[in-house]
This record gives structure tokens, C-alpha cells and sequence, in this order.
């Protein structure tokens, strides 16, 4: 290889660099700035539950699995809302489809240690004051031995590659109705429910629960690494399905 064709090569592949550390660093500022003011209003309500169940002497069990459950779903509003916006522009400033499947990729990651963490905290918080206030603690959604360091690791990362997956699926949908319009990006949505049951019905959390127990007749969340891997290949399914949605993605949106 001659050395133009060399700087060339190098200059292509900093370019591809920079065009995905945009757009992480857009998913970025937005988990900055919707981040400041969503979790303190969760843990707000959370400690509102609990000071009501307790006044009415039905204090039983966590409140703050009763409020964490809205986190998957503002991590799908935020995979579609920041990506939908950042497509056409990255693509119109000469970035790649490539860079902008990593640079969502990266972002969702992100969105998920951020959302682990996060969770993780509020569950340990609650923890200590149940503690004090000499009551015992336990869940009915989710793993229920989720208790000191191992708990803090298992719902970080539990609730981390729900978020993750989660994130990926908004930027699936959004995708999906920048690529084919309206009607068969409906239609290619719809399906995308499938890998947010799985993540959910896998770790006994969310919505799905239910599906979980009357259908399946589940009374609590798979073992725990089948469970952590089951949501970490829903991931991976998602992933894979935006890189073939974004892979022909046109600049300009379709006209039906």
C-alpha cells in the first residue's frame, strides 16, 4: 500500500471516529440533561409510596420496584427521540450509516450503565432504610435475593442490559419509520415487541410480568445467569436488526 493510500485509509478511519463519538456525545448530553430531573422525581415518588402504605399501615416489601419499572420505557423514548433526530443530519454531513449504527450502539451502552447504576443505588438506598427502620425488605418483581454487594452487581447489570436492550429497540423503531414511512414501519415496529417481552418475562420485571404468571406460568425470574444472558441475547437481536434497518437508510424521507 503507498503512503497516500495509507493517509488516506488512516484519515477515512478517524473521520469514521469522530462521526461516532458524535453521536454518542449527543446521546450523552440527553441522558446529562433529562437524567437530572427524572431520577430524583423516581426516587421522590418511590419515598411517597412508602410514607402513604406506611400511614396506612400496608407497608410490605420495596416501593421502589413499584416506580423503576418506567425506566425501560424512558430508555425506548430516548432511543427513539435522540436517534430519530441525529439520523439525516449525520447521514447529510457525510457520516456514515456504519458510524451512526456504532455511535447509537456506544450511546445505548451508556444508557445502560447509566440506568443500572441508577437503579442499583435507589434498591441499596431503600435497603438501608428498611434497615434502620428495622423492617425487612424484599421484592415481589424481580430477583428476590438482591441483597448487599452481589444484589448491587445483580441489579446493575439486570437492569443495565434491560435498559440497554431497551434503548436499541427505540432506535429499531425509530429507524424503522425513517426507512419505510408510516405504514410498514408500523407494521416492522410491532414485531420489535418481541425482544422487550423476552428481557422482561427473563428477569421478572416490567410489564410482561404478568404475561409471565398467567400465561407461562412463571411465579418469579429465570435462573440467574440464564436470566442475565437471555436478556444479553435479546441485545445482541436488536442490535442486529438495526444494522440491517439503518444499512439503507435514506437521506431524504420516504414519500409513503
Amino acid at each position: 500500500m503507498s503512503a497516500v493510500a495509507t493517509a488516506l485509509d488512516e484519515r477515512r478511519t478517524a473521520v469514521q471516529r469522530r462521526a461516532v463519538r458524535a453521536v454518542d456525545g449527543q446521546i450523552a448530553a440527553v441522558l446529562r440533561t433529562v437524567g437530572f430531573w427524572y431520577w430524583p422525581v423516581i426516587a421522590l415518588a418511590a419515598v411517597v409510596i412508602a410514607l402513604v402504605q406506611q400511614r396506612l399501615g400496608a407497608l410490605d416489601g420495596s416501593t421502589v420496584q413499584y416506580v423503576v419499572g418506567s425506566a425501560r420505557w424512558f430508555a425506548f423514548s430516548l432511543g427513539v427521540i435522540v436517534p430519530m433526530a441525529v439520523m439525516r443530519p449525520h447521514l447529510a454531513a457525510g457520516g456514515t450509516r456504519r458510524a451512526l449504527v456504532r455511535g447509537v450502539a456506544r450511546g445505548a451502552v451508556r444508557a445502560g450503565v447509566v440506568f443500572g447504576l441508577a437503579v442499583a443505588v435507589l434498591y441499596a438506598a431503600e435497603q438501608v432504610a428498611w434497615r434502620l427502620l428495622d423492617l425487612d425488605w424484599y421484592r415481589t418483581l424481580g430477583p428476590d435475593r438482591t441483597t448487599g454487594v452481589g444484589g448491587f452487581l445483580v441489579n446493575t447489570v439486570g437492569e443495565g442490559l434491560v435498559a440497554l436492550t431497551y434503548f436499541l429497540l427505540g432506535a429499531a423503531v425509530a429507524g424503522g419509520f425513517a426507512r419505510f414511512g408510516p405504514w410498514l414501519g408500523l407494521v416492522l415496529c410491532l414485531g420489535f415487541g418481541f425482544p422487550a417481552v423476552v428481557a422482561d418475562v427473563a428477569l421478572y420485571t416490567g410489564p410482561a410480568t404478568a404475561l409471565a404468571a398467567q400465561i407461562l406460568g412463571m411465579s418469579g425470574p429465570l435462573p440467574m445467569l440464564a436470566g442475565l444472558f437471555t436478556v444479553l441475547a435479546a441485545a445482541a437481536v436488536t442490535y442486529i436488526a438495526l444494522g440491517l434497518i439503518l444499512r439503507d437508510l435514506p437521506v431524504k424521507r420516504p414519500s409513503s
